[in-house]
């Protein structure tokens, strides 16, 4: 009888353990999903839009990341944490930037390159431009395919779709209502430029997806999407569906310590 309990409490002790190497193997990595950046005394025809996030914010969250001391993930090290289950001995973060807005390099650049910080803009690869256009804070301007290359210290650049960023009159975006064949067409298009080095890796337009446009991504060779679903990315996090966090203006920074931890 002894040794029967004897057994069962070894069983139960291995089965606890097992539990909880689970519990720290299924960690959760927050996602950041930014889109403009202006300063406050810039702003003066984007006030209506949240996603334009105030420069300040941005410096007092990145600093908060950086005292924190959070390593940020490469899309490279996303992709090998969710197939090959990478760990980190730090706390992590990805931050990602959506459209691909010329602000990206002006202001958020110079902050993340001073804290040794990566990141990833998802670029609207039809909206880059052949020519350097002078930045202009009343203006939504693109990145030029000129400047892109010389960012890649900070940056990685990846596909936002070539031009299917528009929601559409049933409420489904472009991506959504296209044929496969126009799916897959603009997926390749907006992976065939050099400077997108990221070809891995895609953000779907609005965050409209559907089983079909998955299997289209798989066959252009991509491995990780995101999507504009709040989450983390955790030990079973489907690579095609990986949740962020839209921080935008007004988001308050007790509310943004929340989501990194």
């Amino acid at each position: 009888m002894f040794k029967l309990i004897k057994i069962v409490l070894l069983l139960f002790g291995s089965l606890a353990i097992s539990v909880i190497s689970m519990s720290q193997l299924d960690y959760g990595i927050p996602v950041l999903m930014y889109h403009h950046i202006l300063p406050v005394d810039e702003n003066k025809n984007f006030q209506n839009n949240a996603a334009v996030l105030n420069l300040e914010d941005f410096q007092r969250q990145m600093q908060y990341l950086y005292d924190n001391r959070f390593h940020t993930l490469t899309t490279e090290e996303v992709k090998e944490v969710l197939y090959d289950n990478k760990k980190f001995d730090d706390k992590c973060v990805w931050i990602t930037f959506d459209d691909g807005y010329y602000s990206n390099l002006v202001y958020a650049y110079p902050i993340l390159k001073n804290y040794g910080f990566s990141a990833t803009v998802f670029v609207l690869t039809s909206y880059v431009t052949d020519d350097m256009v002078p930045f202009n804070a009343d203006e939504l301007i693109y990145l030029n395919w000129q400047e892109m290359s010389n960012y890649c210290d900070v940056f990685d650049f990846a596909s936002h779709s070539d031009n299917m960023h528009e929601v559409e009159v049933n409420g489904l975006t472009k991506l959504e209502n296209s044929t496969q064949d126009e799916v897959i067409g603009d997926i390749k298009k907006s992976m065939s430029y050099d400077k997108i080095n990221a070809k891995y890796a895609f953000s779907y337009p609005y965050g409209g997806y559907n089983d079909e446009i998955i299997n289209d991504l798989k066959i252009c060779g991509v491995k990780i999407a995101v999507t504009v679903d709040e989450g983390y990315i955790k030990r079973f996090t489907n690579p095609y569906k990986i949740p962020r966090f839209n921080i935008y203006r007004g988001i308050s920074f007790n509310r943004f310590k929340s989501i990194v931890k």
